[in-house]
């Protein structure tokens, strides 16, 4: 046979050129140079820096990034240093102030024109602590159905990130650490397309503190920020004390890590001047002062409500609406709570002393969030953590109040608010008899390799990789091959985390995890009120007391047997005014946006996807005219609600229901009530209204009974609202 060299050596040129490894990207201030590891199918690059050093007069300044002067070429295959930790009274080695850096890990045959989605991954620590660099991104790469990009980033801690105080406000900026993290997202959104990235597909997430970030992220200048990422995901995020930047608190913590240092005695611009021009050194000193001097505190420092970044605590912003519109993915931890007091250097608030009270439980919680009152913590343990449910161990009952109030609920609050607000929302819960169930010990799925688990576990982190992954990949479901279906958290279903041997019963099946959410409330109040006795609030899982009944009256027997005979055909018998109507249209306009004018949104589904909450406004919005009502009314009653169902129950637009009810769709599963009356008491024809629309509706679904929890009443009469005899915001109507 006859060879043709000549063609041969030509074939090189008929084939295409191999794919180059995309092992150096270039930037606009300098050339990154990774390193690319074929057996890990990864390429590495490490300690990026994304934004100016901190230091000097940038100390306690929002972060520049990108940084300002070009870098040349660099090596971009090592880590940069941490940022400084609260533990530490010295900069140590690897250490540094000097510490805001990105490390960006790419599946090895990525191209610039990969569009790949991302995956940032904060890192946890209490805000005080923690490292970027102990992530490494093997599992969560290789773990993944299709190639994604994995992120962490370095971001200011402790009395550099989170100082806070009217000093700093007046010459500085406030939540520097989560600034950090912003920037960071934003230069992802300026470069990670030259990495191979989609900035148009990005997830965040993290665990503790770093699920904490994801969850101000998500409600960040005013829940504006979702176009910094399209997803969120969470490892028991933490429900952080949040003060005012003003407040007694911080203000308090100012003073003392001032009076660490030789600034004291200066006004407040001097003060900060001297302050920046303290060597790091010093700064780790003073901080780690203050976290000695508080020994009843787990975290000296943390975020807090600065009024721009982050304008209210986060209960209020997700019932308000006031967050990214995007799926959000969250859970927590068996035992969150354990291990935590042990920790603490005050015998009073280590509960695991032998001598402990029920007061060195308060002690111990009111160390976290400072302006606890022991009214507050009496009614919870009285309502919802008896010590005897925790065989009268007060280690026990305070690791179960702290473990569900910082992290349990917070999880819930999040996916809850998601999907109430019609976005997907899932959950999870931990619950690993091998591993264990302490907080943080869902991270070995991730970020561990399988030699030291068995079979079972192995396999378990193998479906949480694919899920997690999946989840960032496609924006909206996490799905996982030889798994079960994970459903959004409409029911408050929670994906139970939990080893099942291989090839054993399929045991890891969704499950309910009823929280007492209604402590975070509880709580909340004392925080915002802390003169205020606590408000009560139903825990939709306890069984319900016996149904309120009105007071005998015969003008509200009147009204109410008007009332139940308009709702018999659920018809409108009159025709409401064209500037009502207009004015709800605009509202619900603005609810659409997320804006809640003048009205407390403490909007809360009873399960299964049916129920009601009723709001409390203390002025009721001025939504129509007096005319609308009967002419011989003076005093008005408005009423607002969410009747939660899976199916649309009234279309599109504003539907009447009943004489007085209009109900306005907000999405394909909620829809606002409103309400008006001659009557103050006719609030309890509710109950009527809404086991009608149970009967009408869902007479095909086979829930012969349902219970609904009316909350928040609002009656702008205060006599009137005495003369119910039952407190005002709680009363309860059940179908049968």
């Amino acid at each position: 046979m006859r060879l043709d060299f000549q063609r041969l050596l030509s074939l090189p040129a008929l084939l295409p050129a191999a794919r180059a490894v995309l092992q150096s990207v270039t930037l606009d201030y300098g050339t990154f140079n990774g390193l690319a590891n074929a057996t890990a199918g990864i390429v590495y690059f490490r300690g990026i820096r994304y934004a100016e050093a901190p230091v000097g007069d940038l100390r306690w300044k929002a972060p520049v990034s990108p940084p300002t002067t070009h870098m040349g070429t660099v090596d971009a295959t090592e880590y940069g240093d941490a940022c400084i930790a609260i533990n530490q009274a010295t900069v140590t080695s690897g250490t540094s102030e000097d510490c805001l850096s990105v490390n960006i890990f790419i599946p090895y045959n990525t191209t610039a024109a990969s569009k790949l989605p991302v995956l940032v991954y904060f890192h946890g620590g209490g805000f005080v602590a923690g490292d970027a660099t102990t992530f490494p991104p093997e599992n969560i790469i290789q773990g993944a159905a299709s190639p994604l990009i994995f992120v962490t980033f370095q971001y200011r801690l402790g009395p550099l990130g989170f100082l806070g105080g009217s000093a700093l406000k007046e010459n500085g900026v406030l939540n520097a650490g989560l600034l950090d993290q912003k920037a960071g997202l934003e230069w992802l959104q300026r470069y990670i397309a030259q990495f191979g990235g989609d900035p148009r597909k990005v997830t965040i997430w993290g665990e503790s503190a770093g699920a904490g970030a994801t969850m101000f992220h998500l409600i960040a200048n005013g829940g504006t920020n979702g176009n910094l990422f399209r997803a969120a995901m969470g490892d028991s995020p933490s429900l952080s004390f949040l003060p005012e930047y003003n407040s007694t608190y911080i203000e308090g913590v100012y003073s003392q890590f001032v009076g660490f240092t030789n600034c004291a005695g200066l006004d407040n611009s001097a003060t900060v001047a001297c302050l920046r021009a303290l060597p790091a050194d010093s700064i780790a000193l003073a901080g780690n002062e203050v976290y000695l001097n508080r020994t009843a505190a787990i975290f000296a420092f943390g975020p807090y409500t600065d009024g721009v970044f982050i304008q209210q605590r986060p209960v209020e912003a997700f019932k308000s609406g006031a967050f990214a519109r995007v799926p959000v993915l969250f859970g927590s931890n068996t035992d969150e709570g354990a291990n935590w007091s042990a920790s603490l250097a005050d015998p009073a608030a280590n509960t695991s002393n032998p001598l402990a009270t029920q007061t060195t439980v308060y002690n111990f919680l009111a160390g976290q969030f400072a302006t606890l009152t022991m009214e507050s913590f009496n009614t919870a343990v009285a309502k919802y953590y008896p010590l005897e449910a925790y065989n009268n161990s007060f280690s026990l009952q305070g690791q179960q109040m702290y473990g569900e109030l910082r992290y349990i609920c917070s999880a819930l609050l999040i996916t809850g608010a998601a999907t109430r607000f019609g976005l997907p929302g899932y959950q999870y819960h931990w619950d690993n008899p091998t591993i264990g169930s302490d907080h943080g010990e869902d991270l070995y799925a991730f970020f561990e390799g399988p030699e030291v688990f068995d079979t079972a576990d192995q396999a378990l982190f193998v479906a949480m990789r694919r899920w997690f992954t999946s989840f960032a990949i496609s924006g909206e479901k996490p799905v996982a091959a030889d798994a079960i279906t994970w459903e959004s958290n409409a029911d408050r279903a929670k994906q139970l985390l939990k080893p099942v041997p291989v090839g054993g019963p399929e045991e890891n099946t969704p499950a309910y995890y009823y929280a007492h959410l209604a402590w975070t409330d509880h709580l909340l109040h004392a925080l915002l009120y802390p003169t205020a006795a606590p408000k009560p609030s139903a825990k939709l899982s306890m069984p319900m007391s016996t149904p309120v009944k009105a007071p005998a009256d015969k003008s509200l027997g009147r009204e109410l047997s008007g009332l139940r005979a308009a709702m018999g055909p659920l018809f409108w018998r009159a025709r409401p005014s064209v500037v009502f109507l207009a004015r709800i249209i605009k509202l619900r306009a603005l609810v659409a946006l997320g804006r809640w004018p003048d009205v407390p949104a403490a909007l809360e589904c009873a399960e299964n996807d049916l129920g009601i909450a009723l709001l409390a406004p203390t002025h009721p919005p001025p939504l129509y005219t007096t005319s609308t009502f009967h002419a011989v009314v003076t005093i008005h009653v408005l009423v607002l609600g969410v009747v939660c169902i899976n199916e649309s129950l009234i279309g599109w637009r504003p539907t009447p229901l009943a004489e007085g009810v209009l109900a306005v769709p907000l999405d394909h599963k909620h829809s606002l009530l409103f309400v008006r009356t001659t009557h103050p008491r006719v609030l309890y024809a509710l109950g009527y209204l809404i086991c009608a629309i149970a009967r009408r509706y869902l007479v095909d679904r086979e829930l012969k009974r349902k219970t609904f929890i009316l909350e928040g009443l609002g009656v702008v009469d205060r006599d009137a609202v005495r003369e119910l005899k039952v407190p005002r915001w709680a009363a309860l109507a059940t179908c049968k």
